[in-house]
């Protein structure tokens, strides 16, 4: 049974992952208006509508899980107290068939030090532990070798690839709770 009531992942040793928080709306800006962060997801966005669409889930997350079936988190790096980046499950429609993605997104500055691999772990076993999945993907621009790798260190499996309806061919890493996670 999945639970619609979003609640922290909890802490690993160097980050803190929580519900997203009008205190993280700049970070969050910041992070999906860079072009570097952003280019193996379409683009950087509109800073406007990024503060708008995020302050409305941190007014009422569990509005979006139950209806949109989207969990957003942000990442603090504990030693600093900085925003380092976000961490989600979005339900995502993958040749026809209903998904829920396990998505990571890290400032350039938290680049290479190991935190996409720790919190989108964190994320993934809230998922199956705390939430009731049984199953997430991660869909990837082939280009991307730094989130294939966060993927692989996760466990995942690249499952397939795909060609989505704008021509862009795209991989789905997947992660099974009963055989990848170890239950």
């Amino acid at each position: 049974m999945i639970s619609y009531s979003p609640t922290d992942p909890g802490d690993t040793e160097r980050l803190h992952i929580r519900i997203s928080r009008t205190a993280d709306v700049d970070g969050l800006v910041a992070l999906w208006t860079n072009p570097d962060a952003m280019r193996h997801t379409g683009g950087p966005r509109d800073g406007d509508f990024i503060a708008k669409e995020f302050g409305l889930y941190v007014e009422n997350p569990a509005h979006f899980a139950r209806t949109e079936h989207e969990w957003w988190w942000s990442v603090i790096e504990r030693s600093s107290g900085e925003f380092a980046g976000q961490c989600g499950l979005i339900e995502k429609e993958v040749e026809g068939q209903t998904e829920m993605e396990l998505v990571y997104f890290f400032l350039p500055a938290f680049w290479g030090k190991g935190y996409a691999t720790e919190a989108a772990g964190r994320v993934a076993a809230h998922a199956f532990e705390d939430i009731g999945f049984d199953s997430v993907v991660s869909i990837i621009d082939p280009r991307n070798a730094a989130s294939a790798g966060v993927a692989r260190k996760l466990g995942m499996r690249l499952d397939r690839d795909i060609l989505r309806s704008d021509g862009v061919t795209r991989q789905v890493f997947r992660l099974d709770r009963a055989t990848d996670a170890g239950e």
